[in-house]
């Protein structure tokens, strides 16, 4: 069993500050799953979430920077980790999708909503590979999430299916090498207009871009 020890960081998107509670011991449970035997283990289920990472905070910063794109729509955020652009976006509409694949992950990201006055966002486990009972969303919220190889075919068919033909995908990338060729290829099924926000993480600074998504008619 993994014991997660948390802390707490504070997080300025344009003028609010934000207390993010995340795991403090990061190698202990990674070398607990990489010891461990089961679902997670054989699944791949790496505990990435347990960070706040910079394109997590790119696209929240762009979300506060541009609040018209999710003001008063239905939105849902694929991958989200500890939450926070599910909490900035809920700031602007009534209520938000907030999915993850691991439930811990959306423990800690309803515990950040509930720390920061949050109360309009719902919370499901879910499989991007598997969306048959889910339908169409205005906003569709992805931070990181182009970081596998593995993930590449399934992608650009979740976002179709989750996107209406006015719909909008905000996806948050921090410049991997491994992903240019998934963003180049996603030009062949929507319109891509990309925004370079620079993020300062760990001392080193980030050109993390934000890729907004129509769809191609």
């Amino acid at each position: 069993m993994v014991i997660y020890k948390e802390d707490f960081i504070d997080v300025v998107i344009g003028d609010n500050h934000w207390n993010i509670l995340q795991v403090s011991n990061v190698d202990e449970v990674f070398d607990a799953l990489i010891s461990s035997e089961g679902e997670d283990k054989d699944d791949e289920r790496i505990p990435y979430w347990t960070e706040l990472w910079p394109s997590a905070m790119a696209l929240s910063r762009f979300i506060a920077d541009h609040p018209d794109i999710v003001q008063d729509k239905s939105v849902i955020e694929l991958g989200s980790g500890l939450g926070l652009p599910s909490m900035v976006a809920a700031t602007f509409t009534r209520e938000v999708l907030c999915t993850d694949y691991l439930q811990d992950a959306l423990t800690f990201a309803e515990k950040n909503a509930l720390n920061n006055g949050i109360n309009n966002i719902i919370y499901q486990k879910l499989d991007w590979r598997n969306l048959e009972n889910y339908g169409k969303y205005d906003v569709v919220l992805a931070s990181d999430i182009a970081y596998e190889k593995r993930f590449f075919e399934d992608l650009p068919v979740a976002f179709d299916h989750l996107m209406h033909k006015d719909s909008t995908v905000l996806l948050s990338e921090p410049g991997r090498a491994l992903a240019a060729d998934f963003i180049q290829g996603l030009g062949s099924r929507f319109h891509i207009q990309t925004h370079v926000l620079p993020v300062e993480w760990r001392g080193t600074l980030f050109q993390t871009s934000i890729h907004v998504l129509k769809k191609s008619i």
